[in-house]
């Protein structure tokens, strides 16, 4: 983020303005200028009147480090060496301020002490104390002091690994530099009875308490409050939120997140839970009595009660209409089928009683193929000795006519030979 030159020679006040605007801009979303205003104020060396570029170099970097890495780590520490977790977990905590000399020499006259994020990588994983070329190396122009604190680091990341705290269970070795000075040094733990002890690891290891409180404090809790959106009841223009000349691009450092409504928006409220049932919200006024107020309950409990029976009572008498409606439908069809029935009794009936009076059987008609009947020439005569007038098939004188017919037919003479003729009737 920072250039080398920037870092050798400093930054300027304007170039500080910028990198702070970005900072507000792309973090916070209202009142970003009290906020980038408390950050200068914060981060201004007032001992140093003239803002030396160098002095400003330090403020910006103690100022990015701080609310991009301290402060999340010292409220993650705090909440993981809490009282309910205290027993079930180890907190410890260390700051490495070893200074690696041949990497300062790079830097001539910057002013830059200490160490940077990422110098322990190398210690950690040994290679102060590795053999070979050093131009083939990552890392190289280790000394006898680098070497000490390598070993250091890597006993205590061991003994973490395998107990959960870097003192044990090996105890520190004395037969290396510096090992007889961390013998001697006791590491507590993280937590608020030790008043949040840590461990400096530099050639002359010393256990602090409270890292960088002042500007934990800061970043923790004092624009946390700033950044509050104000009242409810009397809200704050999207205006008041801006920085001055917020849409001007040459007025920041780096890239920034795009102005946007929604953006500068809190989350909408959770929706609220149902209400309970009007029986339960129901309270007594003062001027009314628990017997008034039970009364009034249990009448329109009965009103309700009523209406419910009514219109229970509506839908029975309307399901009793339909079957009703059913039945007598069926009652009339059951009619009609009957009586159809008894006509057709009645004609076969009639049928048989004329076929057994002709003499012939009912099977010989019964079948649509069946030859047709062949008569005799009295029968052929017959016909001619009916009494006019009167039909065979007639209910009421078809009887008669046929008894008759046939006691004509008797007084035949024998002697006649029957001859007999195919007619088709």
């Amino acid at each position: 983020m920072i250039s080398n030159e920037d870092l050798k020679v400093g930054i300027s006040k304007e170039k500080r303005m910028r990198i702070f605007r970005s900072l507000v801009r792309n973090l916070y979303d209202f009142h970003r200028e009290e906020i980038l205003a408390s950050i200068i104020n914060e981060y201004t060396d007032w001992e140093n009147p003239r803002d030396h570029p160098k002095s400003i170099r330090n403020g910006v970097l103690n100022a990015l480090s701080d609310v991009l890495y301290t402060a999340p780590l010292i409220e993650t520490l705090r909440s993981h060496s809490a009282d309910e977790v205290r027993k079930e977990a180890n907190t410890f905590m260390f700051a490495f301020a070893h200074e690696t000399r041949s990497w300062s020499q790079e830097q001539p006259n910057s002013g830059i002490r200490g160490s940077l994020s990422g110098d322990i990588v190398p210690y950690i994983f040994g290679y102060p104390l590795a053999q070979g070329d050093s131009e083939e190396r990552l890392y190289s122009g280790f000394n006898t002091d680098d070497k000490g604190i390598s070993k250091v680091m890597m006993h205590y990341v061991s003994n973490f690994v395998k107990s959960g705290d870097p003192s044990k269970p090996n105890p520190m070795s004395k037969n290396f530099p510096m090992g007889d000075v961390f013998h001697s040094t006791a590491w507590p733990q993280f937590d608020q009875p030790n008043r949040e002890a840590y461990l400096e690891i530099t050639d002359r290891p010393r256990v602090k308490n409270y890292y960088r409180n002042a500007q934990v404090g800061f970043w923790n809790n004092f624009i946390p409050q700033l950044h509050k959106n104000g009242k409810e009841t009397e809200p704050v223009g999207e205006e008041h939120h801006l920085l001055s000349d917020h849409f001007r691009k040459d007025s920041y450092f780096g890239k920034t997140r795009h102005f946007s409504s929604y953006a500068n928006l809190p989350f909408p409220p959770p929706p609220m839970p149902p209400s309970p049932p009007p029986e339960l919200t129901t309270k007594p006024k003062p001027s009314e009595s628990p017997t008034t107020l039970q009364t009034t309950t249990e009448s329109e409990k009965a009103a309700a009660g009523s209406f419910t029976g009514k219109a229970l009572g509506g839908v029975i008498f309307i399901g009793c209409g339909f079957l009703i409606m059913n039945v007598c439908l069926l009652i009339a069809v059951r009619r009609e089928w009957g009586k159809k029935r008894r006509n057709e009794k009645k004609f076969q009936l009639q049928y048989q009683t004329y076929n057994s009076n002709h003499g012939g059987g009912a099977e010989q008609y019964n079948s649509l193929n069946s030859p047709e009947p062949l008569l005799s020439a009295s029968h052929k005569n017959s016909t001619s000795m009916r009494p006019a007038g009167i039909s065979p098939t007639c209910p009421r004188h078809g009887r008669a006519a046929l008894a008759l017919q046939n006691s004509r037919g008797n007084s035949l003479t024998a002697a006649q030979a029957p001859t007999l003729e195919e007619i088709q009737v």
